[in-house]
């Protein structure tokens, strides 16, 4: 379901709105996941007190919101090209009819741009980063910090409000700054963040860190996303989305499993304290 319905939902804000407005859509989408992960839980945490089975129920919510987006979403029909940083404009779009090798050679050719591969690896090493946050922050919180399991769901809950209220502004943020400051900003939070993460004598100082992190998602959920739109011919703009998405999928799932690798090699030698800090701390120096 996440594959078919978050690609669509990217290209769609893509075809319906331009410049600030469609980096605001974009930032407002990203927000929704804030949102969720905020929500949710909360309501799963009373729900489960009554029953186990009743938190499944809150995934109904989405047959709720598909029956309406079927009844009232008109397809986006939009004659402008709607595209930023397209260098062959004399290049003819791959006609409707095209088989599906066109289609993929079409998105692999404008996906090897020299201004377009660095954008999909920073969207790959993007998804990378939160991963590594997501996975190690209760570990850190219980083995470094001596804290809690309910320091370390707060910590998750600072990073989600911090994320949601900085993605309703990136219409703003690139209205003013354009793409470039912002990226510099994003990951720069996101490298601080882990580092902070990581070498923290304190919750108070893992929750600067945290901010920061937030802060980087924040951005960086929606500017990559409106990037990535943007770069292909609106004939192939949905496939061009689909392996942004892709990419980033590939970095959330590599994140943990190279990340436990390389703590298992280290923990032997140095101890789970070290290893966790070595691990999360040169995750953000990668950042």
């Amino acid at each position: 379901g996440y594959a078919f319905t978050l690609p669509i939902l990217i290209t769609t804000i893509r075809d319906l709105y331009e410049g600030s407005e469609e980096a605001t859509g974009q930032g407002l989408r990203n927000a929704t996941g804030g949102i969720g992960n905020t929500v949710f839980p909360i309501l799963a945490g009373v729900l489960v007190v009554f029953a186990w089975q009743l938190p499944f129920l809150l995934y109904g919510f989405a047959l709720v919101i598909a029956g309406a987006l079927y009844m009232k979403l008109e397809e986006p029909i939009d004659e402008r090209s709607n595209t930023i940083c397209l260098d062959d404009e004399n290049e003819p779009e791959p006609r409707l009819g095209r088989s599906h090798v066109q289609y993929l050679s079409q998105i692999i050719k404008v996906g090897l741009r020299c201004h377009v591969a660095p954008i999909l690896l920073a969207r790959t090493l993007f998804s990378f980063m939160l991963f590594a946050f997501l996975t190690y922050i209760s570990l850190i919180v219980t083995n470094v910090l001596n804290g809690t399991p309910t320091h370390a769901a707060a910590l998750v809950s600072l990073w989600g409000v911090t994320y949601t209220g900085v993605s309703t502004q990136t219409g703003r943020i690139t209205a003013r700054w354009g793409y470039t400051i912002p990226l510099l900003i994003l990951n720069a939070g996101l490298g601080t963040g882990l580092i902070l993460v990581s070498i923290a004598p304190s919750i108070s100082v893992t929750m600067i860190g945290t901010i920061c992190i937030g802060i980087g998602i924040g951005i960086g959920g929606a500017i990559y996303r409106s990037l990535v739109s943007g770069f292909a011919p609106k004939s192939i703009r949905g496939g061009f989305v689909s392996l942004g998405e892709l990419l980033g999928r590939a970095g959330a799932s590599a994140a943990p499993l190279a990340l436990g690798l390389a703590f298992s090699a280290l923990e032997p030698n140095i101890g789970i304290v070290s290893s966790l800090q070595w691990v999360v701390g040169g995750t953000g120096a990668l950042a």
